[in-house]
């Protein structure tokens, strides 16, 4: 039996939005925007799903939360498929999205899948071991339709996954996702 997987980036959130990080990743919340983002989004969600998944981040819970109040039956758990953290917390503390760009780039130039760096949390061979998992943990469910509240570096590994290709760091990092796009699939 094939599960249909609709894999969506979180709802805009405050760092999307140019916002200062005062706050850790996990921690950062939607913006305005994004709030009226999710609740648009499930308004005109018609098809009821059979598991709703989200990570831990707040941001993806928020981006969920009016789909479960729509579907407050649905199962809803929260598994280990939050945002790359390449980056040191104490590094970008009060910066912005676009000010962080420096710290891409210096991850970006280094091209090394295995580095982690002091502050993070993982490598880039975690994040796709990571995903490695998520992978093998859909073909477990019985589920015929699973929504999954993501994060869009998350996602562009789970593509490559998907497609039987090796993820690259470059490629992950330059792609991008549009908030609340939705990356369907089967498994």
């Amino acid at each position: 039996m094939k599960n249909k997987i609709w894999l969506i980036r979180h709802a805009q959130s405050a760092s999307n939005a140019g916002v200062r990080a005062h706050v850790l990743n996990s921690e950062n919340p939607l913006s305005e925007n994004g709030h009226a983002q999710a609740i648009d989004f499930a308004a005109e969600f018609l098809c009821k799903p059979d598991l709703i998944v989200t990570s831990s981040y707040l941001r993806t819970r928020q981006s969920a939360a009016p789909l479960i109040e729509k579907f407050p039956d649905v199962p809803v758990e929260v598994w280990p498929i939050h945002e790359f953290d390449f980056m040191d917390p104490e590094k970008y503390a009060g910066t912005t999205f676009e000010e962080r760009g420096i710290f891409r780039d210096e991850y970006l130039n280094r091209n090394d899948q295995d580095y982690k760096g002091k502050g993070a949390q993982e490598s880039f061979n975690d994040l796709i071991q990571r995903v490695d998992e998520f992978l093998k943990r859909l073909k477990t469910r019985q589920e015929k339709f699973i929504v999954v509240f993501s994060h869009g570096w998350f996602i562009e590994v789970v593509k490559a996954r998907a497609k039987g290709r090796k993820p690259n760091i470059r490629e992950t990092f330059e792609a991008r996702r549009d908030n609340l796009e939705i990356l369907e699939f089967e498994i």
